[in-house]
């Protein structure tokens, strides 16, 4: 974690632009995948509940938004604490739940339905299941389940690693079941309120602007350092040059130091001659 904090630090400032713009695309994503979302579950409000259908006939559409009301028979054998830990510790929790076709009579290899539930929706189940079971099939109670069906699920991967700990496998066309336990009604009102949410959230949009600003910061950082490298260097060199000029200029001598140059005399002018004076 360390090491990541300081490679985003030292990051040069067109790598931060280059994380914003994909920041800024993947918000964009986002946000047309939200519309269409709650585009899908508005028109899902106006219509009328989806005909039942048993598990084997049900095919799952390719949409960003899909409910299913599915008569499957539920496997109690395979009910799983799906636990998550960090360095040993319990951070959370889930439960699976497996599905099977209503006429099974043995237990499959392979698993289509699943559900995938928090500690609050385990803890509704039981009300559930008062509600939702209609018969008992050979591995377990015959239920009618109405919700949201989707591919992928977060704890697809941990799903998978319990089944196969039970010498199990999940179907290349699993699916994953959020059954509406307060109603259909109150169910797609909560999922509208949420796309609508993710429509409008700003997270992206923040993180787009934030990565931008440090892209600017730091690039105005970086002239800021190369004008204040240009300045140094101009001034060495301005130095330097005054200290060459100043070495080879001449130095003057002291005044007392210097010795008068002999007069010149002109070769023309008369000469005295010095008179001798002798003494008697």
């Amino acid at each position: 974690m360390g090491n990541l904090i300081t490679l985003f630090i030292r990051m040069p400032w067109y790598g931060y632009l280059l994380l914003a713009i994909g920041a800024g695309y993947l918000g964009m994503t986002m946000a047309e995948d939200s519309q269409k979302r709650a585009a899908l579950i508005e028109a899902a409000i106006a219509q009328d509940a989806p005909q039942q259908l048993s598990l084997a006939d049900y095919t799952h559409p390719e949409t960003k938004f899909a409910e299913a009301n599915l008569r499957m028979q539920w496997v109690p054998a395979r009910n799983t604490e799906l636990v998550k830990r960090r360095n040993g510790v319990r951070t959370d929790t889930n439960f699976m739940v497996a599905f099977t076709d209503v006429d099974a009579v043995q237990e499959p290899d392979t698993y289509r339905a699943l559900m995938i539930l928090d500690k609050k929706e385990w803890d509704k189940m039981e009300d559930w299941l008062t509600e939702s079971v209609v018969g008992f099939g050979a591995l377990g109670p015959i239920v009618e389940v109405m919700g949201v069906v989707s591919r992928r699920d977060g704890e697809s991967s941990h799903a998978r690693d319990a089944l196969k700990n039970k010498g199990k496998a999940m179907a290349s066309d699993k699916i994953f079941i959020t059954p509406y336990f307060e109603g259909r009604e109150a169910g797609l009102q909560n999922l509208a309120a949420n796309a609508q949410r993710g429509t409008s959230s700003n997270l992206f949009q923040n993180v787009t602007v934030f990565l931008v600003i440090l892209a600017i910061a730091k690039l105005a950082y970086r002239l800021h350092l190369k004008r204040r490298r240009t300045a140094r260097v101009a001034q060495a060199q301005a130095e330097a040059q005054t200290q060459f000029a100043t070495a080879q200029r001449p130095v003057a001598q002291p005044a007392q130091n210097r010795r008068a140059a002999p007069p010149i005399q002109n070769p023309d002018a008369p000469r005295e001659i010095p008179q001798t004076v002798k003494r008697f």
